[in-house]
């Protein structure tokens, strides 16, 4: 988990998707947004499986309030080709 003055990033829960179903609905978000949710369900699913992905995918929070905002996935830099590339 990492924490700044105003956010937190943390691995998501399956009760996060009420939150992401919200965010994932809102069309400045959708517009830029690779998943789309079509029910509170389907946002329950996902929630569910990437509460199981505790590496990269993180959870972006209000620390105020626990809301859910965003996410983030992040990857260790590949350092050279033994590391992702194949050459």
């Amino acid at each position: 988990m990492i924490e700044t003055e105003r956010l937190v990033l943390r691995p998501f829960d399956p009760g996060d998707a009420e939150d992401v179903y919200e965010y994932l609905r809102e069309p400045l978000v959708n517009c830029f947004a690779s998943m789309r949710l079509d029910s509170l369900d389907a946002a329950r699913a996902l929630m569910e499986e990437r509460s199981k992905d505790r590496d990269y995918c993180f959870a972006i929070v209000l620390k105020d309030c626990g809301m859910v905002i965003g996410e983030i996935e992040a990857y260790p830099e590949s350092h050279g080709p033994d590391e992702g590339s194949g050459a």
